[in-house]
């Protein structure tokens, strides 16, 4: 067998610049050397970037590019790879994500006793125990010894969660089998071996290396491994500590930086001074990264922090440390500081950070100048504009148009009434004024018209102003009377509920000028809005009960939760918040 080619390029380099300064240098004048390779990454925002690489490295000259290969698109379809897979046994299909959490909501709720739930909890476990049977696939586990996880001090309780857990030990495998379906997890594995086995039956005759990952489950690690074999084939990792002593290495834990491509080495049965250094134009003579590597030395070596050699002054050249009190504070100074990068011509900023929390208090910041950030890790759908309107029209209504959720929703941008914006604003800010502040309205639009017929002909300029006060509430009452309707016959089955909501989301959206399903379903988070409702709405076996009305938008959040929304355009080219993957 061939020994295994693994590289490593030092952290202080930019890794998609050396790789692509490297493969060209490799490919030595040959126009077609390139073209012939094909390189795996991480993600398809991996592969871009190491696109836009071979244009720096070659000052923008034309060029046949590698074949750049997201692991996305090698988990999907082999005959996406290569044809040298035919014959190949066929994998069975993946169920869908989205059928597999309703399916696995209608069987939460079929629980009784301790375990009776509404619509939107059960949707939540049922997405917590698809992640569950998702991470038991990755993992190359099984539930076999569940029941004895637990010390005798927790029986009691451990067996409720048992029992609870049977949902996916016992019912959920029997009803894969009936559709001849796996989940999505389990086909990637069987994909992924199937992958490497085939690789190293037959290697592929044109060079293949596998670039930028930092981690890799057991499935993957046999992917990289074969390719790490092939007569040409290499790995190529980022920022490898080789600096760190063999005493640090080994105390390494799973919460150090490193541990994951530890774990990867020791997969692919590569000790880690044998990682060889990737020959590339491209170098860093900084000794930052002596620096971090002692800064991050595992707890249980830190007295060679005495008797090592020191660390040059330069490595802090640059460095600044800020003491915040508070996370508010620290989003604010580094939106300062990526905000204060644009005023370099050409400078890039981009923030590390796996804190989603602390990613969002940035981005937001940033928007205080306009300035939208590319997030590697998009957000949920009930984030995004189209996603909060969806949600405060369904609270609204289930609500009976109280006050608050009613001011909530037609101050929204999306809210129009048929009207020009300017022109609900200005109803809006009067119905507020002069209906609003006082008695709490009855119930629903109606109780709306009778507190507005109430209301002292004092608190208008003129009469006018409560006409157009009167024909405000008459329309709105025309636009949501189909869903208000089901509302107050106490719910429907799912597809009725959101076909109703759906169309008194679009009817409220409709301005002077352009239709409501126009406005809400033309950008990202719009068209992922309109594929989750076609989908949902689709003829499907998931058997869910009819839905309460008043569980309906806390259902629809939990849905919306599930699905991600990630910028294709319109976001600043020269700021970025990147996840450790991209980074």
């Amino acid at each position: 067998m061939t020994t295994p080619r693994v590289y490593t390029i030092k952290a202080g380099v930019a890794f998609a610049d050396a790789l692509a300064s490297g493969l060209y240098d490799r490919a030595a004048g040959d126009p077609l050397a390139l073209a012939r390779t094909t390189i795996i990454l991480p993600t398809r925002r991996a592969a871009r970037a190491v696109t836009e690489a071979f244009l720096r490295v070659t000052d923008g000259k034309a060029l046949l590019l590698p074949r750049l290969l997201a692991l996305a698109e090698l988990e999907a379809d082999r005959d996406n790879i290569t044809t040298l897979d035919m014959g190949a046994p066929d994998l069975p299909a993946a169920i869908d994500p989205l059928q597999r959490q309703l399916m696995l909501a209608r069987l939460v709720m079929a629980r009784r006793g301790d375990f009776a739930v509404t619509p939107d909890q059960a949707l939540r476990l049922a997405q917590a125990l698809a992640e569950l049977i998702d991470e038991v696939h990755t993992e190359g586990i099984d539930f076999a010894k569940l029941a004895d996880l637990a010390p005798e001090s927790f029986a009691d309780h451990w067996g409720q969660t048992v029992e609870f857990l049977r949902i996916v030990t016992a019912f959920w495998p029997d009803m894969l089998a009936e559709r001849g379906m796996v989940d999505p997890a389990l086909r990637r594995v069987l994909a992924l071996k199937m992958r490497a086995a085939l690789w190293l039956a037959a290697p592929p005759a044109d060079p293949m290396l596998a670039a930028g990952f930092i981690s890799a489950d057991p499935a993957l690690s046999t992917v990289i491994a074969a390719v790490a074999r092939l007569p040409q084939g290499a790995v190529v990792l980022p920022g490898l500590d080789q600096d760190l002593d063999n005493e640090g290495w080994d105390e390494i834990e799973p919460h150090h930086p490193q541990f994951g491509l530890k774990s990867l080495l020791e997969r692919i049965g590569v000790g880690r001074l044998d990682v060889a250094p990737w020959p590339s134009a491209i170098s860093d003579t900084s000794p930052r990264a002596r620096l971090l590597s002692e800064a991050l030395r595992p707890a249980a070596t830190t007295d060679r922090w005495r008797s090592g050699a020191p660390v040059a002054a330069a490595a802090l050249d640059g460095l600044i440390r800020v003491d915040c009190e508070t996370v508010g504070e620290e989003a604010e100074i580094i939106a300062l500081a990526m905000r204060r990068a644009l005023e370099t011509p050409g400078r890039t900023a981009a923030l590390v950070t796996p804190d989603r929390s602390l990613a969002r208090r940035v981005a937001a910041a940033l928007k205080r100048w306009h300035v939208e950030v590319d997030d590697s890790a998009g957000r949920a759908l009930g984030e995004t504009p189209i996603g909060i309107w969806l949600r405060l029209v369904a609270d609204c209504v289930v609500g009976g148009f109280a006050p608050r959720l009613l001011l909530a929703m037609l101050k929204h941008p999306l809210a129009a009434a048929g009207l020009k914006t300017e022109e609900l604003r200005h109803r809006v800010r009067l119905l507020e004024r002069s209906v609003l502040r006082g008695p709490r309205p009855g119930p629903g639009i109606a109780g709306l018209k009778a507190a507005l017929s109430r209301a002292p002909d004092s608190a208008f300029e003129n009469s006018r102003e409560k006409q157009l006060l009167q024909n405000l509430l008459d329309d709105l009452d025309a636009r949501m009377r189909p869903f208000a309707a089901l509302v107050a016959r106490g719910g429907g089955d799912l597809e009725t509920l959101l076909t109703r909501h759906a169309e008194a989301a679009e009817a409220l959206a409709t301005t002077a000028d352009e239709p409501g399903g126009m406005r809400l379903w033309r950008d990202q988070d719009g068209e992922a809005a309109a594929d989750l409702i076609a989908r949902l709405c689709e003829p499907s076996d998931h058997g869910l009960p009819d839905i309460p009305a008043d569980r309906f938008p806390a259902m629809l959040g939990a849905l919306m939760q599930a699905v991600t929304v990630r910028p294709l355009y319109g976001v600043h080219p020269r700021l970025s918040i990147w996840g450790l993957i991209e980074a």
